[in-house]
């Protein structure tokens, strides 16, 4: 491929055979070293950098490992990662783990399955531990994705660019996050990147081969999280392009190659296909969850960033059978998974037909969301748990404020430069799958598969800047960085006030440590975060707005009864029931979470011998039961 660049382009190492003619006109040597010789010390200086970027990448995030050891929910994984940890305990049992929950009959994949096998194999290896092994071996894959980005960015760029690239990856604050938590992030980013590295290689070098290894990378990238398939079809194209345009080339010999690499692609997802209509009974290509997620973040109370479905619990299981109860509600008997989530897909494009205003209006704010320089959370508050448990990140200063603005006036230069073609794989996988995200919802480990690229882009433009300043190219350098001022501030504006998930949350972290601790069997590490909840909720309960107090008067009320119930566990009955009693002033008296309180009441009552009192709680309990429907209320065991 060709290595010409625009005019203002950062400076290239030259060839070794050049330095050495040069050498050789003026008179410093008596002789040439040989092309052989050039290439081989370029291979070996390639190879040092290579070895370099991945040694420094993995030193940080082991680093970062050892103080996240100290963190109390370090081998007891929350959320989502607590379901991963789950299904990966059946695979490395030889279970079956995806089964419905009710019956336990086998069903089609809820969720893309390859970082399940994943863990779970390293759970047959390693033993049964979400601590140590699965969060060492994943370190290890982020720092080989951080020598990936500098031999892409070598390849297409410059091997400065690369190794600058490379760096900066390897102690960006986010990507070292999430490749010490039990998620699918650290998978996909190396496989993406894989894909990525291997389609330039195939074009460069015109390999069948390494086109089938492309297409190979990215079919396995969709079974770990299936919105790679939007960019598949523009790499098709474009391998037809590449081609057509080749002086030895031809449209004939692009359709082949694209041809290979679909293939490629769809070999690691059609037994997925299969075993979804074999055994779970139902047409799924890869996940079935793809429907509520779509409804998810296209619906009138979608705020674009929060993975709940209006009117369901936010705890995992809990929305899973919310979402398939109202799916049966409305079609009838017991619906398959795949028309669970045709249902919901055909409910948000019902609300981008009916109110194509608002439905709009909530795409614009999630484009703005994956730009703005903020990490949205939707698993643990990731600021808080950071500056509590690992300090390193105090020091990894690079994050998306910084590169934001850069990347996307590196994107733009290259636009511009006359080599749109070539650099397709970079920003066509950038805008597609960015497009991916916002067509559903906007969180920050959605983001990161991109963000790897965009630093490449944002190195480039750090060269560009540089070089035009040195060339004395004011005009485009002004032009640039009057553009680098606005895209500044498009990244750097928070996108709303009072948009809880992309600030620092420590109501939600202590309640998120003292329910994970009350499960642990912490009782009193428990009750001290407990009692912040409380103290903090009841301090924004005063000034907050309707929706808001409604939520926080929930948090209350289910914070209270765990509390209550850790004091029964210590024998300090006395405070448990002032803490029960103390939850009703937050609760509407007929309401489930108050059958529940009234419950937890009888039950302590009864073993005081207060058998009268005890038998008043659990009338009214059933009473309000009765009322409801039967419906259950807050879980004291939480």
């Amino acid at each position: 491929m060709t290595e010409d660049h625009a005019r203002a382009e950062p400076p290239r190492e030259k060839p070794a055979h050049h330095e050495a003619a040069a050498r050789a006109t003026a008179g410093s040597e008596s002789a040439a070293a040989s092309p052989v010789s050039g290439a081989r010390t370029k291979r070996w200086l390639t190879l040092g950098c290579f070895l370099a970027v991945v040694l420094a990448a993995l030193a940080v995030r082991l680093l970062y490992l050892a103080e996240l050891s100290e963190n109390p929910l370090f081998e007891h994984p929350i959320l989502d990662a607590k379901v991963h940890h789950e299904w990966a305990q059946d695979v490395a049992a030889g279970k079956p783990w995806s089964v419905d929950p009710r019956s336990g009959d086998p069903i089609p994949y809820f969720r893309a399955p390859l970082y399940i096998w994943f863990l779970g194999g390293i759970y047959r290896v390693f033993g049964i531990d979400p601590g140590f092994a699965p969060r060492l071996i994943q370190s290890l894959l982020g720092a080989l994705s951080c020598g990936l980005l500098f031999l892409l960015g070598a390849r297409l760029f410059s091997r400065k660019v690369g190794l600058a690239a490379g760096l900066t990856a390897a102690v960006y604050w986010i990507l070292v996050y999430f490749d010490n938590e039990l998620l699918i992030v650290p998978l996909i980013v190396f496989l993406d990147l894989a894909a990525l590295l291997l389609l330039v290689m195939a074009a460069e070098r015109r390999r069948w081969l390494l086109y089938a290894l492309a297409g190979a990378c990215l079919g396995l990238s969709a079974i770990a999280r299936p919105n790679i398939l939007l960019f598949a079809p523009f790499a098709c194209l474009w391998i037809v392009a590449w081609e057509w345009r080749r002086p030895q080339g031809g449209w004939r010999c692009g359709l082949g190659r694209a041809v290979l690499f679909g293939v490629c692609l769809l070999l690691p997802i059609v037994p997925i296909t299969i075993r979804n209509y074999t055994i779970g009974h139902d047409r799924v290509l890869i996940a079935s969850q793809g429907g509520m997620n779509f409804f998810i973040g296209n619906n009138p109370h979608s705020d674009g960033v929060s993975a709940v479905i209006p009117g369901a619990s936010s705890d995992w299981w809990e929305m899973y059978d919310a979402a398939n109860a109202m799916a049966a509600r409305e079609l009838g008997g017991r619906p398959q998974p795949s028309e669970v989530s045709r249902f919901f897909f055909q409910k948000a494009i019902a609300f981008m037909r009916d109110d194509p205003g608002a439905a709009a209006w909530l795409m614009l704010r999630k484009a703005h969301y994956f730009v703005a320089r903020q990490e949205i959370y939707n698993n643990k508050c990731i600021y808080t748990f950071t500056e509590e448990f690992t300090p390193i990140t105090r020091w990894l200063v690079i994050g998306f404020g910084s590169v934001g603005p850069l990347a996307l006036l590196g994107l733009g230069l290259c636009l511009r430069r006359g080599q749109r073609l070539r650099l397709f794989p970079l920003y066509g996988f950038v805008l597609v799958y960015a497009c991916s995200v916002i067509l559903f919802f906007v969180t920050a480990r959605f983001r990161v598969p991109v963000v790897p690229v965009l630093i490449l882009f944002a190195v480039y433009a750090c060269f560009w800047l540089v070089e035009s300043a040195r060339r004395q190219a004011y005009r485009p350098l002004a032009i640039a960085l009057a553009a680098l001022a606005l895209l500044s501030a498009l990244v750097l504006q928070t996108p709303g006030p009072g948009f809880s998930r992309i600030r620092r949350n420590p109501l939600e972290f202590y309640c998120t440590m003292g329910n994970e601790l009350a499960r642990q069997g912490q009782r009193e590490d428990a009750l001290l975060y407990l009692d912040k909840v409380v103290e903090s909720a009841r301090t924004e309960l005063a000034g907050a707005a309707t929706a808001k107090r409604e939520f926080l008067r929930r948090m209350l009320a289910s914070t209270l009864l765990v509390k209550g119930s850790l004091l029964v566990q210590e024998e300090r009955s006395t405070e448990a029931l002032a803490a029960w009693q103390r939850a009703f002033d937050y609760l509407v008296p007929l309401s489930p979470e108050a059958a529940t309180i009234h419950d937890c009441i009888g039950a302590l009552l009864d073993r005081q011998g207060r058998d009268q009192e005890a038998l008043r709680h659990k009338q009214q309990a059933a009473r309000i039961r009765r009322s409801l429907g039967g419906r259950s209320g807050l879980r004291s065991d939480r």
